[in-house]
């Protein structure tokens, strides 16, 4: 089977927006994607996932960005599983969600790297990285980002550490959390949440828990 490939943020041309999209028809943020195990209804699922997120997707009747001005972010998230097949969340507490840990890529950084890093940083662990599970793009008019989410399934290599946030993620609130991943695709659909940025992490981390629970 041919494996299909996102163009990278640096290759998008500048009128993003208008000119790239994986969706075959629209969508909005859908009751289906909380309330069923299915995948979102625009997720493409080949040998990896593949899905674009956009405000018009959560906010109906939102005009579209032409994208000439948006910057470009790239980064790499993880679901961890550890040997009593669990898997982490980090709980945002102050905005009422939980997310896949993950975080940018630095300059020069390949993902692997970057998930390796980002765990140390975020959950306090070392990991052994796994299969790919897809990108993500995010399209948020808000933030004038343009943010693809590279996404690996991963396991826990030794013990359980403490994770050294940032002031920002403290101030939020982080914490730690194991769930089976039963459990982790049910608190996501069960979160629900006023943060403009923690909609978007919500259709994204559950779209991808379901994709990893579709290839297990």
């Amino acid at each position: 089977m041919i494996k299909l490939r996102t163009m990278k943020l640096r290759e998008l041309p500048l009128a993003v927006s208008s000119s790239f999209s994986f969706t075959s028809k629209a969508c909005s943020l859908s009751s289906e994607l909380r309330s069923s195990q299915s995948l979102h209804p625009r997720a493409k699922t080949l040998e990896v996932l593949r899905l674009l997120i956009k405000d018009s997707d959560i906010f109906p009747n939102t005009p579209e960005n032409a994208g000439n001005s948006q910057r470009h972010r790239e980064a790499a998230r993880a679901i961890v599983s550890d040997g009593d097949n669990k898997i982490v969340l980090l709980f945002v507490k102050k905005y009422n969600y939980h997310k896949l840990p993950g975080g940018g890529l630095e300059k020069n950084e390949d993902i692997k790297t970057a998930l390796k890093r980002e765990m140390l940083e975020e959950i306090g662990s070392e990991i052994e990285v796994d299969k790919e599970i897809g990108e993500i793009i995010e399209f948020r008019n808000e933030h004038n980002l343009i943010q693809t989410s590279y996404i690996y399934c991963a396991k826990l290599k030794g013990e359980k550490g403490e994770p050294d946030f940032t002031e920002e993620e403290i101030a939020d609130g982080f914490e730690i959390v194991w769930l089976t991943l039963d459990e982790a695709i049910k608190t996501l659909e069960n979160d629900r949440t006023d943060n403009y940025q923690g909609k978007f992490v919500l259709i994204r981390d559950l779209t991808a828990l379901k994709a990893f629970k579709e290839k297990k």
